[in-house]
């Protein structure tokens, strides 16, 4: 598999639990019923012909980048942080990590392998002003049911493939 659009042809990917938990940390997405949650979630790809499954998870944070590269831990919910003067914020950042935990037989080298990406994020006044393509999960603020995003998921999965097998090949 080249394309996400080749992997989505022949796979699905689907949360173990389809809703967000009650103490969950999220940013809310202006003008949108949508939010984005951060924390640990399950997520199965399934193929659709055979339904043999991986078992990945992801890991969803929330960093604050300065002008300098320096990376700041940033709290929600009411807190308030301050920052020396030399340390401007510059953006946020959604973390996206993702894990292979299980594997079908003829795949099993691809287990434990690990990927990180970064996407920028514009945040104004404790909401995200827009949902970037690039965030592979958010959740429906009225119902609190996470939904993923093929595309980024796919894309996600595709580039842990490939770190493992030019990884094998070096």
């Amino acid at each position: 598999m080249e394309t996400a659009t080749q992997l989505l042809q022949q796979y699905t990917f689907e949360p173990v639990k389809s809703k967000l938990r009650a103490e969950q940390h999220t940013l809310a997405v202006q003008a949108q019923d949508r939010a984005i949650p951060f924390g640990h979630f399950k997520i199965r790809l399934k193929n659709i012909d055979n339904q043999q499954s991986y078992l990945l998870e992801l890991k969803q944070a929330l960093q604050l980048t300065t002008t300098t590269g320096l990376q700041l831990r940033s709290r929600l919910h009411g807190v308030h942080v301050k920052h020396a003067r030399h340390l401007v914020p510059n953006g946020y950042h959604v973390l996206a990590s993702l894990t292979i935990k299980s594997a079908p037989e003829d795949a099993h080298q691809f287990v434990h392998d690990k990927t990180k990406l970064a996407c920028l994020i514009p945040v104004s006044k404790h909401h995200a002003t827009d949902l970037p393509d690039q965030v592979p999960l958010y959740a429906f603020t009225d119902n609190h049911q996470l939904v993923i995003n093929q595309q980024a998921m796919a894309h996600l999965f595709l580039t842990c493939i490939r770190q493992t097998t030019h990884s094998k090949v070096s």
